[in-house]
């Protein structure tokens, strides 16, 4: 497979991956609020806090989105391992990290503040077990790409 071939593919999955967020993000939340979704067992309404959590919580994703994209872009130009990309899967995995910090403590606030119950605290551990495990992957990826970087430059410069 070519670059050009294996960028095209990554990209495509990029672009339905951010469709779908933003799916779920503008149109399976306020679905859900609409219908009631986030009504405690008092009747009171938590549809605001969970919503507002959520979209908060997407925007580190979309950022790792717009990472990959160029990531996507440079493995095209045939320059899968350089610097930035070391630097862009590092950024990732940063922001993996802190989303999955920022879930973690979001996900205690409403637990504390009864507007969260347990299925949806355990579902939101999930999620954080999730992000550490992308964090590690994406970290170790850039310690690898970051190696491959340096013996590609150390073999360019042998004659």
């Amino acid at each position: 497979m070519s670059h050009n071939s294996l960028s095209k593919i990554l990209k495509a999955v990029t672009v339905i991956t951010a469709l779908i967020g933003l799916a779920v993000c503008f149109v399976v939340i306020p679905f859900a609020g609409k219908f009631g979704y986030f009504v405690d067992e008092t009747g009171r309404n938590i549809f605001l806090p969970w919503a507002v959590f959520l979209w908060i919580a997407a925007v580190p994703c979309f950022l790792a989105l717009i990472l990959c994209w160029k990531i996507c872009s440079e493995i095209s130009m045939d320059n899968s391992f350089s610097d930035g990309n070391a630097v862009r899967l590092k950024y990732i995995a940063i922001l993996a990290l802190a989303d999955s910090i920022y879930v973690f403590i979001g996900n205690l606030v409403l637990l504390f503040l009864h507007m969260n119950y347990l299925a949806e605290a355990v579902l939101l551990l999930v999620v954080v077990f999730v992000g550490i495990a992308i964090s590690l992957i994406a970290l170790t990826l850039s310690r690898l790409v970051s190696k491959a970087a340096d013996m590609k430059k150390e073999n360019e410069l042998t004659i």
